[in-house]
């Protein structure tokens, strides 16, 4: 049997011949199709459907992978637009002999995420085309009549010279512009073997963009905002708008980074020379729904959005750094992404703030926008739990407002983040923070770092922070709770791990203060 031969679903045959019968009916096959493409290991499933676009639908075929996820590799789908010729069950195979070397190579290790992308040689045409072929990978859309789980990959075909920008300048720009192409924000979900290449070789050539050191990491997004507060709703899906560069940005250009990209960004800062410009290449933030587009000369901004809505958010494909002593400093849109222009002194900080992984910051001047860099450090600061010292019907009497305490362990937890968030990482730690409310709204604190060896400035600092709380209201009584934190990968238990009780506690307890916890030692190293 052929690795490629197809599992038919076919419909029975009547009976019998009923009395005057009528005219045969030709039996189609059901969809979806399910195709055991490497059995045991990888299976196809191909849905017929259509997307609506406006009054009209555009007739697809989507291919769903299900067994690329065992070996770490998001499943993907494929989504093939039909010829008018096609018939529904007419739907290509190549598709199934690309989805099988994605396998091996997932099989492998090497795997795609969204923004990533794939370039091959088949040796015979795919899908009619010859020469080389390149998929560009997107988060999938959820698709009317296609089932799949999620998270998915979307797999979009790239012809002609697309194949080649994007190993040079990522898949950003010839997604976006192919979304104005098509009409559809942010990009069609559809693949088409017919339609005309949106980037050529030419386009190439005239952008800076390509002859500039890039790199790309994923996680890397870059967002700034739209001075008028949204492009104007009921506007055509992906509608194209000019503006001058006066009139449409305000606030600060961010690049946010997250935490998965910054050893490789600080390896790749360790070996570029500083002196020479260097183009970071971001995937489009999720926040942002208006998409700025680029072509050679272009007249002023054009942009893709989609109808209705606050498009208030515009997202670029880079951001390009340039550092000279005669440049003005700040930020602007430049071709699709954006430009930061440094004096040496200024980019040699904001290198180290990238090596550390720090935020930083360049205020707006004259016609140029501000810049901020931020971060996103999931695990640097990880909640694990907290814990109430009294029992139940000690706090019943004690807690004026439950929701108002609740409230407040959780700004304290923030206030934690925020704060450690930004630091450069240090040496793993599980911090106990225990914070104790008198009535009066008089609060204090307690941080225990554990294994310790942390720079005094930083428990100050943090005090500082806490000590600009409001506590909640409590009655009769102190009450007491712990929160236990694990820092920079730090560990919860074993050696290393959480505390009960503060230090100062214990010390007080020992000295003769033996009793109810918390009550007996807060009332020595806290009274009042």
């Amino acid at each position: 049997m052929s690795l490629w031969k197809r599992l038919l679903g076919r419909s029975d045959k009547p009976p019998g011949p009923a009395p005057n019968p009528p005219p045969a009916v030709p039996v189609k096959r059901r969809v979806p199709e399910y195709i055991d493409v490497l059995p045991g290991e990888l299976a196809i499933r191909v849905f017929v459907h259509e997307i609506p676009i406006g009054d009209e639908g555009i007739p697809c075929w989507s291919y769903v992978t299900d067994g690329l996820r065992r070996h770490g590799q998001q499943e993907m789908v494929f989504t093939l637009r039909r010829r008018s010729e096609e018939g529904e069950t007419d739907f290509p195979q190549d598709p199934l002999a690309f989805f099988a070397d994605v396998h091996g190579l997932a099989r492998d290790g090497k795997r795609v995420e969204a923004g990533g992308h794939t370039i091959f040689t088949p040796r015979v045409p795919f899908l009619g085309l010859n020469g080389p072929v390149g998929m560009a990978y997107v988060p999938a859309e959820s698709l009317q009549g296609v089932n799949y789980p999620a998270p998915m990959l979307a797999a979009v075909l790239l012809l002609g010279d697309e194949v080649r920008s994007v190993p040079v300048i990522g898949n950003y720009r010839v997604l976006s512009l192919l979304g104005g192409h098509c009409r559809y924000y942010p990009t069609p979900p559809w693949s088409d073997r017919d339609r005309p290449p949106v980037l050529s070789r030419a386009d190439l050539e005239q952008s800076l963009l390509t002859r500039t050191p890039a790199i790309f990491l994923p996680g890397v997004t870059v967002r700034a905002q739209d001075r008028l507060g949204g492009l104007p709703a009921g506007r055509a899906p992906a509608g194209q708008d000019l503006r001058t560069q006066g009139d449409f940005l305000s606030g600060p250009v961010t690049l946010r980074i997250e935490e998965q990209s910054h050893g490789a960004l600080r390896g790749v800062l360790d070996q570029f020379p500083a002196d020479a410009p260097l183009a970071v290449l971001t995937a489009p933030a999720p926040q942002a729904n208006v998409r700025l587009t680029w072509r050679p000369g272009q007249d002023g901004l054009r942009m893709i959005y989609p109808s209705g809505g606050d498009l208030s958010w515009v997202t670029g494909g880079f951001v390009l750094f340039l550092a000279a002593a005669s440049l003005d400093e700040g930020a602007r849109v430049f071709e699709d992404g954006f430009a930061l222009q440094l004096h040496p002194e200024t980019w040699a900080a904001l290198r180290e703030a990238l090596a550390g992984g720090r935020p930083w910051s360049l205020p707006a001047a004259g016609d140029l926008q501000g810049f901020r860099l931020e971060w996103a450090w999931p695990s640097r600061v990880k909640m694990v739990s907290g814990l109430f010292y009294q029992p139940d019907e000690v706090l019943q009497q004690r807690l004026v407002n439950q929701q108002e305490f609740i409230d407040f362990t959780g700004q304290v937890v923030r206030v934690v983040r925020d704060y450690l968030s930004a630091l450069e990482p240090g040496r793993g730690q599980a911090l106990t923070l225990v914070l104790a409310v008198r009535p009066g709204r008089r609060a204090r604190y307690w941080l225990g770092f554990n294994p310790g060896g942390v720079p005094d400035a930083i428990p100050a600092e943090l005090q500082r922070r806490l000590q600009e709380l409001r506590p909640p209201e409590v009655r009769r009584g102190p009450v007491a709770y712990a929160n236990h934190i694990l820092l920079w990968g730090g560990a919860g238990v074993g050696e290393g791990g959480f505390t009960f009780v503060p230090r100062e506690w214990e010390e007080a307890l020992g000295a003769g203060g033996a009793g109810v916890v918390p009550d007996a030692p807060l009332s020595i190293v806290w009274p009042g």
